[in-house]
């Protein structure tokens, strides 16, 4: 005891107060060990279980059409029965044939052994082709041995979907469960405990209908399982069906026992560890030992010390791997470690991030602390960040740090067993290695050594890792649209240092001010004296990028049972239509925004940048600053969404607006499912333009507004919108592109009543309306149509997920569609109902293109993209198109890539080279003022 107590340092105490607090914090957040368990009554469910059991009887063609029931063979279930069976069933969200019918008010009783403490849902599979033309409301309960209600949860019968599982929530809105949460101002991340239970009872689950009523020559009902279960009694409307169950999935919060007290274990393993009188073991054996030479080397702490140091990046490794959801087996598999592409890259990257500390401190210890708490904090940070907004930490979230301070406050912090696992065991760690005493680490010679191999590394890092295709070539790829999914395949750190090479904005080759001048010797921006009346020459201007707004009809042969866009496509008199070709596919909105208002294209910008969050930190040239040099007021930004999204509370100033309308800014609108209707985003249209009239200024108004309504996903489960229309192509019908032509509708209807409004007002008004990008519906849809499309390059094939409607009206005679340039052959795919005008474009030619239209004052910016755009009339991320009217991909060579690198060095000076901006080609001049 003297020993111990003799060897207590700061160090040491600072240990032991950690070990304290991480002990004292686990008991707090015991709840948050908890995690889902499901159990088909007494048989436990797991996923690898009983995909083992799935591959064994179906083919792998099978198996991997999991995600649509409807294309796949299961004559060779019948192979094997019971419980296996209905365990191979629940995996693939594929129930038997055997099913009861519902109608009415029946009742369902079902009895089950609760197998754990805390339930949480049930999931059921329902036969319902009606879909949501079935009417009534299915109410499903959890009753005690007496009869008394423990929990319920109640959803409408046309919402449980057809021939899979549907959830019965008690914690949630079962409506909700999967419900989008963008538009959702404050998110409560903190899970609800689940309703408890007395483990061995037997309990009641009820399902009862109210009202409930199959549509007309179709049938509702509940499925049954195949497999017998002890403890498991069925009756409908008191009468026994025997030994038949249903088919049911109980989840429960499970907490393991086992995991608590190996996290005590830990605790305490490390407490004895650290009061090890390790100097007083180090003298013990220096007695012991009778050679000086060696006596002298008998060093304990040290050696302790060295080991960590050791361990260390392979605990790094272990952290980011559990982060990742991997398995222990899967993470300390040596192949996974040493021969597999993403581990190597991992382990390898902890390897140099510890040397370099190593390198700048010349201590183990150090070194050791601050590789292990970096990796934590790397951890923690997506672990949060997919909490709160479903997406992992990438590189240009560095550049929204004060962003992502000032809404921080929306968000409720709770923890997960998979981040207590992170949080106990760094803090073990952690401790004992600071326990220990620093030791002094390699002499300069041998630094000096570390120092050309951390640079040689750090030059291959930086020349092949960030500079090539080296990781694209090694099958690594992280989608913007689902990062998440790319950070689980890779791994978090392979996956980051992706999107650190697809961050940077490389400089164009032949870069320089002087050429930049040059180029812009040849257009010269126009003089303006700042003052203007609404007229035809000056008419209000409203532009709106409407929220996945697209016509199908441009992409292919959609059948329906009626037009979804009968207003849109009965325009004609005073209109311009057309195709644009966004650079993005169901999702990034933002990016069509500013291409949009800016004149640049997402064509030279990295994979999946958003430059809302990356690259506007000053103010920028746009067409809001180019109409307001000319005499345009008003100057309005309107998105119904969270005023914080896309950092547009930021940009939207440095972009010229003068005033930036949010959701927070509407009291009680209209919503349809979780998102302000396109019909309430017009109606305050109309209301800021009256509001602007009201104050008696006679200068043209403008305002620019991205809507919302539209918003993916298009699931039931994130809100049900009444079917008018439906897909009458049995091979692209599904539910969320059914949906999606449902909003279309009432998006086309919001537009009659606003186009209407403004042919009955006086002043000259120009509507600018065109999509943001296609919508992500079913997962074949695209995919279909492209296999019909014949004759046509593979860039076209890809390019129908790349086309919006474009819509220019006035409620003024105009002679636009004159003015309109036609190609030869584009990507058309489709049958065009309600027509185009032959026009093509890209956003990063709106601006120009609505300045060219009204004769309006122009920049020697919006000149070159003009003369631009007659060669090039569309440019995008996914590719271009000459005046040849053929289709390049974005990257592809052509007689036309000496006009894009051109553009691509003026973007440059524009939106990186700030400080070397050739203002007066990007700006109107202003006229003196007379003295």
């Amino acid at each position: 005891m003297k020993a111990i107590l003799k060897e207590i340092r700061v160090k040491k105490v600072i240990s032991i107060v950690l070990l304290i607090l991480c002990c004292l914090f686990l008991i707090y957040e015991i709840d948050s060990m908890r995690y889902p368990l499901t159990y088909l009554y007494n048989v436990r469910y797991a996923e690898r279980t009983s995909s083992d059991l799935a591959k064994k009887v179906l083919p792998l063609s099978v198996l991997e059409s999991k995600a649509d029931p409807t294309e796949r063979d299961y004559s060779k279930l019948d192979k094997i029965s019971g419980n296996n069976d209905d365990l191979i069933s629940y995996y693939l969200r594929r129930p038997h044939t055997d099913y009861i019918r519902l109608k009415g008010s029946q009742t369902i009783r079902q009895t089950f052994v609760a197998r754990d403490d805390k339930i949480k849902r049930l999931q059921l599979f329902f036969h319902n082709p009606g879909s949501t033309a079935t009417a009534g409301r299915i109410t499903v309960s959890v009753l005690d041995g007496s009869g008394n209600k423990i929990c319920s949860s109640s959803l409408s019968a046309g919402l449980t979907l057809n021939d899979t599982l549907t959830a019965f929530d008690f914690t949630q809105d079962s409506t909700a469960v999967n419900a989008n949460r963008v538009a959702g101002s404050k998110v409560s991340a903190k899970t609800s405990d689940g309703y408890s239970l007395k483990k061995g009872e037997r309990y009641t689950i009820q399902i009862k209908g109210d009202g409930v009523r199959a549509s007309s020559g179709s049938v509702f009902g509940i499925y049954l399982a195949r497999g017998t279960y002890s403890g498991a009694e069925l009756t409908v409307d008191g009468k026994s069906f025997g030994k038949t169950q249903l088919l049911c999935g109980v989840n429960y919060l499970h907490l393991s026992k086992t995991l608590l007290y190996f996290f005590f274990g830990c605790m305490l393993i490390a407490l004895l560890l650290i009061l090890l009188p390790l100097n007083h073991i180090s003298e013990a054996l220096r007695r012991r030992v009778k050679n000086e030479k060696w006596r002298e080397r008998i060093d304990v702490n040290r050696a302790v010390s060295r080991l960590m140091f050791v361990i260390t990046p392979f605990f790094c490794y272990w952290l980011v791997q559990k982060s990742d959801g991997k398995g222990l087996r899967t993470i300390f598999r040596l192949k996974n470690i040493f021969f597999d592409f993403d581990g190597l890259m991992t382990i390898t990257i902890l390897i140099m991030i510890m040397a370099i500390f190593y390198l700048i401190f010349n201590r183990t210890q150090i070194a050791s602390l601050l590789t292990t708490f970096l990796t934590f904090a790397f951890c923690m940070a997506n672990y949060f960040l997919i909490l709160f907004r479903n997406d992992p930490l990438i590189a240009t979230d560095f550049s929204s740090i004060g962003t992502a301070m000032d809404v921080a406050a929306n968000y409720t912090i709770s923890f997960s067993k998979r981040s207590l696992w992170l949080i106990v065991m760094t803090l073990v760690f952690l401790a004992l290695v600071l326990s220990l005493k620093s030791v002094r680490g390699l002499r300069l010679r041998y630094r000096a050594v570390l120092l050309v191999a951390c640079g040689l590394w750090g030059g291959w890092f930086y020349g092949v890792v960030l500079n090539t295709n080296f990781l694209n070539h090694h099958g690594v790829f992280v989608s913007g649209f689902n990062a998440k999914g790319g950070y689980h395949r890779h791994g978090s750190v392979v996956g980051f240092v992706y999107t650190v090479k697809n961050s940077r904005i490389e400089k164009p080759s032949g870069y320089s001010v002087n050429k930049v001048k040059s180029i812009a010797s040849k257009y010269t921006s126009d003089t303006t004296d700042g003052s203007a009346t609404v007229s035809k020459k000056t008419p209000n201007i409203i532009v709106i990028m409407d929220e996945a707004f697209a016509d199908f009809s441009l992409v292919g042969n959609v059948q329906t049972s009626g037009d979804y866009l009968p207003f849109y496509h009965s325009l004609k008199k005073n209109t311009v239509k057309g195709i644009l070709y966004p650079s993005i596919f169901g999702g990034r909105t933002a990016d069509t925004e500013f291409e949009c208002l800016t004149g640049n294209s997402m064509q030279f910008y990295p994979l999946n940048a958003v430059p809302y969050n990356t690259n506007i930190r000053s103010k920028m040239p746009s067409l809001a600053y180019a109409l307001e040099a000319q005499g345009y007021r008003g100057n309005i930004a309107f998105h119904p969404g969270v005023r914080t999204s896309y950092n547009r509370n930021r940009v939207y100033p440095l972009l010229g607006f003068e005033k930036y309308i949010s959701q927070e800014n509407l009291k009680d609108p209209e919503k349809i499912r979780a998102y302000i209707s396109d019909e309430e985003d017009f109606r305050q249209i109309r209301r800021n333009y009256e509001a602007y009239r009201e104050k008696g200024s006679s200068a043209p108004f403008f305002m620019f507004n991205v809507t919302i309504q539209n918003h993916s996903d298009f699931k039931l489960t994130s809100g049900y919108v009444e079917k008018e229309v439906t897909v009458t192509d049995g091979s692209l019908a599904d539910e969320q592109t059914e949906q999606y032509i449902n909003l279309a509708k009432k998006t086309d209807e919001a537009l009659k009543n606003l186009i209407t409004y403004f042919r009955n007002t006086d002043e000259p008004t120009m509507i600018v309306l065109f999509g943001d990008h296609e919508p992500h519906v079913g997962a074949t849809f695209y995919d279909t149509l492209k296999e019909r499309m014949t004759g046509v390059s593979d860039v076209e094939k890809q390019l129908c997920k790349y086309k919006v409607p474009f819509m220019i009206w006035t409620n003024y005679d105009s002679d636009y569609a004159s003015k309109i340039t036609t190609y030869a052959a584009s990507a058309s795919g489709g049958s065009a109902n309600g027509g185009t005008d032959g026009l093509q474009i890209s956003a990063n030619y709106i601006g120009p293109y609505i300045l060219k239209l009204i004769d309006g004052k122009m920049t020697g910016y919006d000149k070159y993209l003009l003369s631009l755009q007659k060669k090039v009339p569309v440019t995008s991320a996914v590719a271009y198109m000459g005046d040849n009217g053929k289709f390049y991909s974005a990257t592809a060579g052509s007689k036309y890539r000496k006009y894009l690198n051109q553009y691509h060095i003026l973007q440059y000076n524009n939106t990186v080279d700030t400080k070397n901006r050739v203002n007066e080609f990007f700006y109107l001049k202003k006229k003196s003022k007379k003295k």
